[in-house]
C-alpha cells in the first residue's frame, strides 16, 4: 500500500509539474510572437503564418489582442496635415507613427477584432490643422475625416482633441456684450455629439492664437460676456451622454494667463473640467516674420472659411449659426 501511494504521489506530482512547464512555456511563447510582432510589418506577418503550420486564428483571442495592441495603440495623439496643393481634400499623418492600418485589411474577421484597438484607445488630435482651401477650419477637417473612416468607426472614437471653441466677441472698438460662438465651434461640437457616440474625453487646446482673439477686447468689462461662453460650451460638451472628461490645454506663456479668456480658469475648474498649462519652455516663439505670416494666413483662412459655409449652405440647407441661444441672457443679469 506504501508503494502504491507513493506512486499516486510520484505521478501526481509529475502531472504539476508538466503542467507548470506548459503554461510557462505557452507564456515564453507569447512573449517571443509579441516581441517578434513588435517590430514586424504585415507583409512579415503573411510570410510567417504561410511558412508556419500555425494559422493567426489558431493563436488565442488574447494573444491575438496583444499583437493588435502592438500594431495599433500608441501613447501620444494621432495628428494630422491638410495637403494644400491638392484641388480635392486630403487628409494625412502628421507625422510617421509606426501605425499598420492595412493589418486591417486582411480579412473581415481581422477587421471586426481589431479596428476598436485603433479607434478607441488612441487620442484623434484635430488642433492646429493649417487651414487649405479645401479644408480651412477643423470642422472641416473633422467632416472628411469621419466621412471617410465611416459612421461605425466614427462611433468607436473615444478620445479627440481640437481647438478651444471661438467666440464672436466683435471688435476692440465694439466689443459684443454678449459673445456668440463661431459656426466653426459650434460645428464641431455638433458633429462629436451627433457621430461619436462613444466618446469619453475632449482636450481642447487654447493656442496663442485663440487666447489673442480673446484678449483683444479686455480692456472693456466684459468677464460677464466671457463666463456666459464659458456656460454655453459647458452646456454644448455636458449635452454628450458618454463623455466623462472635459481637459484644456493651454499653450500661452504665463505673462497671459492673466488675460482674456484666463479669467475663466475658475469657472471651468467649478465645471469640473481639468486645466493644463504647457510648460513656457515648450511653447513656440512667434517673432515678427511669423506673426506677420500668420495674419496673412488668417486672411486667407476666413476668405476660404466663408467659401466653404456658403458652399455646405447651398448643399444642405443648413442655417448659419445653429446653436441653442438660451444662453444669451441679458448682459444685467448675475
Amino acid at each position: 500500500m506504501d508503494t502504491d501511494n507513493f506512486t499516486k504521489n510520484m505521478e501526481v506530482r509529475q502531472e504539476v509539474s508538466n503542467a507548470c512547464q506548459s503554461e510557462e512555456d505557452a507564456q515564453s511563447e507569447t512573449t517571443i510572437l509579441c516581441h517578434s510582432f513588435e517590430s514586424a510589418s504585415v507583409s512579415d506577418l503573411s510570410i510567417y503564418f504561410l511558412a508556419s503550420s500555425v494559422g493567426f486564428f489558431d493563436l488565442s483571442l488574447d494573444i491575438r489582442h496583444l499583437i493588435y495592441k502592438e500594431y495599433f495603440c500608441i501613447a501620444v495623439p494621432i495628428s494630422f496635415k491638410a495637403s494644400f496643393w491638392n484641388s480635392e481634400p486630403e487628409l494625412s499623418l502628421k507625422k510617421e507613427y509606426g501605425l499598420s492600418p492595412a493589418f486591417l485589411r486582411v480579412n473581415q474577421q481581422v477587421h471586426c477584432e481589431a479596428r476598436s484597438f485603433l479607434y478607441s484607445n488612441n487620442q484623434f488630435d484635430f488642433s492646429s490643422v493649417e487651414p487649405t482651401h479645401q479644408l480651412p477650419t477643423n470642422d472641416a477637417v473633422l467632416t472628411y475625416f469621419l466621412g471617410n473612416i465611416g459612421s461605425d468607426n466614427a462611433s468607436l472614437l473615444r478620445h479627440i482633441q481640437i481647438d478651444f471653441p471661438t467666440f464672436d466677441c466683435g471688435t476692440y472698438e465694439i466689443p459684443r456684450e454678449i459673445w456668440e460662438p463661431m459656426e466653426e465651434s459650434v460645428g464641431i461640437l455638433k458633429q462629436i455629439k451627433e457621430n461619436c457616440t462613444q466618446i469619453k474625453t475632449v482636450k481642447m487646446v487654447l493656442s496663442h492664437q485663440i487666447a489673442e482673439i480673446h484678449y483683444t477686447t479686455r480692456e472693456f468689462d466684459t468677464f460677464h460676456a466671457e463666463s456666459k461662453a464659458i456656460d454655453w460650451l459647458n452646456e454644448q460638451l455636458h449635452a454628450i451622454p458618454s463623455l466623462k472628461a472635459i481637459t484644456v490645454e493651454a499653450e500661452t506663456p504665463e505673462d497671459q494667463h492673466k488675460h482674456g479668456i484666463w479669467d475663466q480658469r475658475e469657472r471651468m475648474c467649478e465645471y469640473g473640467w481639468e486645466f493644463q498649462i504647457t510648460p513656457e519652455d515648450t511653447v513656440k516663439a512667434f517673432n515678427d516674420r511669423s506673426m506677420f505670416c500668420k495674419c496673412c494666413q488668417e486672411g486667407l483662412r476666413q476668405m476660404w472659411k466663408t467659401e466653404y459655409y456658403r458652399r455646405k449652405h447651398r448643399s444642405d440647407s443648413s442655417p448659419e449659426i445653429d446653436y441653442d441661444p438660451s444662453y444669451l441672457t441679458s448682459s444685467t443679469e448675475g
